[in-house]
């Protein structure tokens, strides 16, 4: 009978084996590391993009503020103008306001009758004058109770005043204007 010893084949099969498993396993880890740093490559350059990106956006975000200061100074400088676009109205609206009324009280004072005194107030006006007799003091309530912006008229005094030998009666009068004339005067 012959032997053969087999071994030496069985140990040197171990030995490539090992050998190969060796060299896959050292494939594997070069090739891990191929991968990790192909992934890092473009995750490093993914994430430079994003520096960027984000550069961009935080230089458009200052413009942006900028932007949106300016526009609030415009609205302040709009508010003040438009603030005094109204004065410049109300201004005009009362410009009228002691010619109406002096032409209103003129066309209510009878011809017998007088003014010596006017004052007007945001909520009253007074007179003060002298007529030749009652009929005319009441003649110019009546047409004073007519006028527009006018709520109320009461007669304060009424006395009796002489003056270069003609006897006439000094009046005083308050009127009390309405809320929308009050407000204008």
């Amino acid at each position: 009978m012959i032997r053969i010893n087999l071994l030496p084949v069985r140990a040197a099969k171990k030995k490539e084996t090992a050998r190969q498993q060796l060299s896959i396993a050292g494939l594997s880890v070069v090739l891990l590391f191929i991968i990790i740093g192909v992934v890092n490559y473009y995750k490093g350059k993914d994430i430079g993009m994003l520096k960027v990106t984000i550069g961009d956006k935080e230089k458009e975000l200052a413009v942006l503020k900028a932007q949106t200061g300016e526009l609030t100074k415009v609205r302040e400088e709009n508010k003040i103008v438009k603030e005094k676009l109204d004065i410049v109205k109300q201004l005009e609206d009362n410009k009228a306001g002691p010619a109406r009324l002096l032409d209103e009280i003129g066309k209510a004072i009878p011809e017998r009758a007088w003014i010596n005194k006017l004052s007007d107030t945001e909520i009253n006006i007074s007179i003060t004058g002298n007529a030749l007799g009652d009929e005319d003091i009441s003649q110019f309530m009546k047409n004073l109770e007519k006028m527009p912006g006018i709520k109320k008229v009461e007669l304060e005094i009424v006395e009796m005043e002489e003056k270069g030998g003609i006897k006439t009666k000094k009046f005083s009068i308050k009127m009390e204007k309405t809320s929308q004339t009050a407000g204008r005067a």
